[in-house]
C-alpha cells in the first residue's frame, strides 16, 4: 500500500493508468455480495415496523413532553426578574469588561492564526482536486 506522500505525488495520467491495469483480480463473488448488500437495503427501507414498535415512542413521547413542562416552568420561576449588580464601583466594573473584551481578541488572534495556516492546505487539496479533473 502507498503512503500518503506517494499518492499526491501521482499526477492523474498515473492515477488512470492504475485504475485501467487489468492485472488486479476482482473476487469472483463480488458481483453476487453487491447484489446482496442492495437486495437487503431495499427490504429493509421497505420493511414496516411492528405494531409494538411503532407504539413505543409514543408511549414514552408523553411522560416526556411532561416533564420539560415541568422543568420549563420550574426554571421560569426560578430565574430572577431583575439583574443584580455585581460591582458597586463602576469603574472596576469598566476594567472587568475591558479585561473580557481582552481575552475575546486574544482568542480570535489564535483562531485567526489557525485558519490561516489551514489555507494552505486547503489550496493544495484544491490543486490536487483541479488536476484530477482536468
Amino acid at each position: 500500500m502507498k503512503d500518503i506522500n506517494e499518492i499526491e505525488r501521482l499526477t492523474p495520467e498515473d492515477l488512470e493508468r492504475i485504475a485501467s491495469d487489468e492485472s488486479v483480480r476482482v473476487p469472483a463473488d463480488l458481483k453476487a455480495s453487491l447484489e446482496a448488500l442492495a437486495g437487503a437495503a431495499e427490504l429493509a427501507e421497505s420493511g414496516r415496523p411492528e405494531p409494538t414498535t411503532a407504539r413505543r415512542p409514543l408511549f414514552w413521547a408523553i411522560p416526556a413532553v411532561a416533564a420539560a413542562l415541568v422543568a420549563a416552568v420550574i426554571v421560569f420561576r426560578s430565574v430572577p426578574q431583575q439583574p443584580k449588580d455585581t460591582f458597586s464601583d463602576p469603574y472596576l466594573a469598566y476594567a472587568e469588561v475591558q479585561k473580557a473584551i481582552g481575552q475575546v481578541y486574544q482568542k480570535r488572534d489564535a483562531a485567526a492564526e489557525i485558519a490561516g495556516n489551514a489555507v494552505p492546505v486547503m489550496e493544495k487539496t484544491e490543486d490536487i482536486l483541479n488536476r484530477i479533473m482536468k
